[in-house]
């Protein structure tokens, strides 16, 4: 019995969801490095510590895995084979820096408060760089797994140029 095929976003989500974490976690771990340099420990509160972070990175995270998910589906010819449908739909702008900039919002307004609440409810006063690591790694794989499907809905709504029909060849 043939096994059915999964659906287009699915497949395109399984494609980009390891560069996705990936890049958010470098990108994250950077920025994070860029703040809190110079420090032994890196405190839970305060002007420079992780919670400071938080939301710039939530914001910037999202906004960046947007942009470069969708300018790369829109540089393939036919990502895995899927053509725009007349019945996917997004709520989503159309325009993409818009688009970004509104997930952004939405993840730094629904995810930094509860991820931020939960580290003043069970974690340390001051982490090692060690565990900052740990705690970007898993911020980044939640970013991403939470971001990722309305923005392959978008693109897969918006973004992916109409299919050509194949030409018939001469025989």
């Amino acid at each position: 019995m043939k096994r059915p095929s999964p659906a287009p976003g699915y497949r395109m989500f399984q494609r980009e969801i390891l560069p996705a974490c990936a890049g958010a976690f470098a990108m994250n771990v950077f920025f994070g490095w860029l703040t809190l340099r110079g420090t032994d420990e890196i405190p839970l509160g305060g002007a420079r510590s992780i919670l400071a972070d938080l939301v710039p990175a939530t914001f910037m995270s999202t906004v960046m895995l947007t942009l470069i998910t969708t300018l790369i589906a829109r540089r393939r010819p036919h990502p895995l084979d899927i053509s725009p449908h007349p019945g996917r739909t997004s709520r989503l702008p159309h325009q993409l820096i818009l688009r970004a900039v509104m997930l952004g919002a939405i993840a730094t307004i629904t995810l930094a408060p509860v991820i931020a609440g939960s580290l003043v409810l069970w974690s340390p006063a001051r982490w090692s760089w060690a565990s900052f690591l740990w705690f970007k790694l898993g911020f980044s794989v939640l970013l991403t797994v939470a971001g990722l499907p309305p923005i392959i809905q978008a693109i897969l709504a918006h973004d992916l140029p109409a299919r050509q029909p194949p030409r018939a060849t001469p025989l």
